[in-house]
């Protein structure tokens, strides 16, 4: 029957409107993981033009985790306050919505790309961030008629550790980001088959698919309806320009029925399987074919597994356009961005700088700076409150900061530091004090 037939298929149209109404994103974070993107500064001086060529050619697009919280707020906020009576007009659930707030953006351990392939970034570490039986192996060892072992997707340590440290900070998995490089205009394959219109895209298939994976885990994590409040940032890495999106909740569905499939370079017995194979047809004609798939599959214009209704039509062809929702994006400066709080709310002049070297572990000018923290705290401890703590405590607001500690102190003092940092940062100053023990236990590690 052709209508029960349609009525499985699923239907893909724009969403208006997602979980999330918008989105506040850490300036300083934003403006550290950008700079992590860019090649360290040349000493000697060259040319405006040849040195900006020079930048572009060596950007390492990366990817990064967003750590906060989601908060409900004014949908509008009012200039003028008015007094309320019994006739007022009574508040509703409209006049609020619900906003995420990043607090601290995390990049966690990436190689750079293959020459073949300079525009891809290496999100492998944040593919799975559960662990959980991996189904498409298992099947795959029942087809060969070999006895099926239980594997795990393997989480990488650091990933989860810092998941783990953001947890005792009070905050979660709020989405991710990227950059891009490459040209992300009106292409591809089936983008005359699809009537795309003109203009540019910077979520593309692939992007799409490693979102939905991320977020099919933070919803396992969080629940489903905790979960599915997952923000996507893409970031031009030549301009810095960052646009916030999210995921339908078909795209969601298709990518968990693998309706909607991009191969992500996860799987290693698949990857080596299509080298043998390409291997076999010849090294000229699988060099060929292997740079049409990569620029099909994963570019806006993806084919999907089974056939789906777009305005009423069957076809096979999706424009990723379709599977995202924009979202609103302002700016404000996170708590555990290290960028320092004042009157004016804003950031420190070296706040972009990174605390952290690209192995994660703190630089020597880090090093120095909450050596002086802890010797001014010591010196100012005859005041018997915190405010001879403020220094350290507000250095220590810094996720990077605390990851990189992390691997140094123990268990207990950091439990206890996190403690005391999650006070501070909530306003709760009065009585939140380091002990001398603390201290003595940082400056020992961090070499004072």
């Amino acid at each position: 029957d052709i209508v029960s037939l349609r009525s499985s298929m699923h239907t893909v149209e724009p969403q208006s409107e997602g979980p999330v109404t918008r989105i506040y994103v850490c300036t300083v974070g934003a403006e550290r993981f950008r700079n992590g993107c860019l090649p360290p500064t040349p000493k000697k001086k060259k040319a405006k033009k040849e040195d900006q060529e020079q930048k572009e050619q060596h950007i390492q697009n990366r990817v990064a985790l967003l750590f906060g919280t989601i908060n409900t707020e004014r949908t509008e906020v009012e200039k003028r306050r008015y007094t309320r009576t019994s006739l007022s007009t009574p508040l509703e659930e409209k006049d609020y919505c619900r906003a995420a707030k990043v607090h601290a953006i995390w990049e966690p351990p990436q190689t750079p790309p293959i020459s073949t392939n300079v525009h891809r970034y290496d999100a492998s570490s944040i593919l799975h961030t559960l662990e959980e039986e991996d189904q498409e192996e298992n099947e795959e060892e029942e087809q060969n008629g070999e006895k099926k072992i239980k594997k795990k997707n393997k989480v990488n340590p650091k990933v989860k550790r810092a998941i783990e440290l953001a947890d005792a900070l009070g905050l979660v998995p709020i989405g991710w980001i990227f950059t891009y490089t490459d040209n992300r205009s009106t292409e591809g394959k089936y983008a005359q088959e699809v009537g795309a219109g003109e203009g540019s895209l910077p979520v593309h298939g692939r992007d799409v698919v490693l979102a939905a994976n991320i977020q099919m885990d933070n919803m396992k994590r969080l629940g489903a309806d905790n979960g599915k409040k997952f923000i996507t940032l893409a970031m031009n890495g030549n301009t810095g320009e960052t646009e916030a999106f999210q995921l339908s909740d078909v795209s969601v569905q298709m990518v968990a029925e693998k309706v909607l499939h991009v191969d992500l370079g996860a799987s290693k017995k698949k990857n080596k399987k299509k080298q043998q194979e390409s291997g076999d047809k010849g090294q000229g004609k699988a060099t060929t074919k292997s740079k049409g798939t990569n620029d099909d599959e994963g570019g806006r214009f993806v084919k999907t597994s089974q056939p789906i209704l777009v305005d009423s039509k069957e076809t096979t062809h999706l424009d990723t356009v379709l599977c995202l929702v924009n979202t609103a994006m302002l700016g404000h400066v996170g708590t555990f961005s290290g960028g320092g709080t004042n009157a004016k709310n804003t950031p420190a002049p070296d706040a972009a700088t990174s605390p952290v070297k690209k192995n994660g572990m703190l630089t020597m000018k880090t090093k120095k700076r909450l050596l002086q923290m802890i010797s001014s705290s010591s010196t100012s401890a005859t005041t018997s409150s915190a405010a001879g703590d403020s220094d350290i405590l507000e250095g220590l607001c810094d996720f990077h900061t605390l990851l990189a500690l992390d691997s140094m102190l123990g268990k207990d003092d950091m439990d206890e530091i996190c403690r005391l940092v999650k006070k501070w940062s909530r306003g709760q100053r009065r009585g939140t004090v380091m002990g001398d023990k603390l201290k003595m236990v940082l400056q020992s590690v961090l070499g004072g």
